[in-house]
Order: C-alpha cells, then sequence, then structure tokens
C-alpha cells in the first residue's frame, strides 16, 4: 500500500506523439542530447506510439490522454504528475480521467510496451 508518484509519466513529451513519424517536431533544448529522442532510437518506440495512437482515435482522445489513463488504470497507487506548457496541454493532463480503457486495450498497450522496458 505504498503509492507510485510518476515522475515525468509522458517521457518528456516522447509519449504524445509529438515526436512521431514523418511530421514529427526534432527535439529541442535537453531532451535532443537523451538518447531516447535520438533518431536512431524512435524506431524502438514505435509500435507502441501506434498502438496509442490507434486506442486515442478509438475513443477520441489525444496519445497523452490515453498515456496517463494507461497508468490510472495500473493500479489505485499510482499517481502521475505530468507537466503542462499550456492550456491544451493541462486539458489534455485532465482528459485522461473520467474513462478507463478497456482490459484489451490495457493489454495492447502492455505487449507494445513490453520490447522498450528492457
Amino acid at each position: 500500500n505504498v503509492a507510485l508518484i510518476a515522475y515525468s509519466p509522458l517521457e518528456q513529451g516522447l509519449l504524445t506523439g509529438k515526436f512521431n513519424g514523418s511530421n514529427a517536431q526534432k527535439p529541442a533544448g535537453p531532451r535532443r542530447f537523451l538518447p531516447g529522442f535520438w533518431q536512431s532510437n524512435l524506431q524502438k518506440y514505435q509500435p507502441l506510439l501506434d498502438t496509442m495512437d490507434k486506442i486515442a482515435k478509438e475513443h477520441e482522445k489525444s496519445m497523452s490522454e490515453v498515456a496517463l489513463n494507461w497508468l490510472l488504470c495500473r493500479d489505485d497507487l499510482v499517481i502521475p504528475i505530468p507537466g503542462a506548457k499550456n492550456a491544451k496541454q493541462a486539458a489534455q493532463n485532465a482528459g485522461a480521467i473520467g474513462w478507463k480503457l478497456g482490459e484489451q486495450e490495457f493489454a495492447r498497450i502492455e505487449q507494445a510496451s513490453r520490447p522498450w522496458k528492457k
């Protein structure tokens, strides 16, 4: 019965979809030095991002909302503390509550995230 506070639950924006695909933004600031944001490493996140994107579209939610909801569905004692740089991000963070991923959706995200948990 110990709570886990999930610091940087959106992996500094990586799980928002902003750095995904051909229209991806290039990371700025310190993120450009983090290995997870190097173009050569982004490929390993692609199956997870694709899965989250599909689920987000099915629920008419953002990838941020799906990522945060996935954490909330993991355990009642997980407390994500996402940051927000603007009102849109704050609204998306709040949009993670009030709904719940289905068991199959949760399992799909779990499966897609396994390769990069190593």
